[in-house]
């Protein structure tokens, strides 16, 4: 039996899947890969930063028990 979505204003990064919570007031999306970011001269790859009270189009409920 499949479980319905929670209504859209509760699909947040906080309860996402493919978020990953860095610090209470930020977490990483981990839906796509790392993008490009130039630093200091070099490109280096990073899941862009979110918090957790963001939401997309792309919402998957999280594991159970997560």
């Amino acid at each position: 039996m499949t479980m319905p979505y929670p209504p859209l204003l509760e699909q947040s990064c906080e309860i996402c899947r493919y978020s990953e919570q860095d610090v209470p007031t930020m977490a990483r999306c981990r839906r796509s890969a790392p993008s490009p970011l130039p630093i200091d001269n070099e490109i280096l790859a990073r899941w862009p930063l979110v918090l957790p009270t963001d939401w997309c189009g792309e919402w998957a409920p999280g594991e159970e028990g997560q």
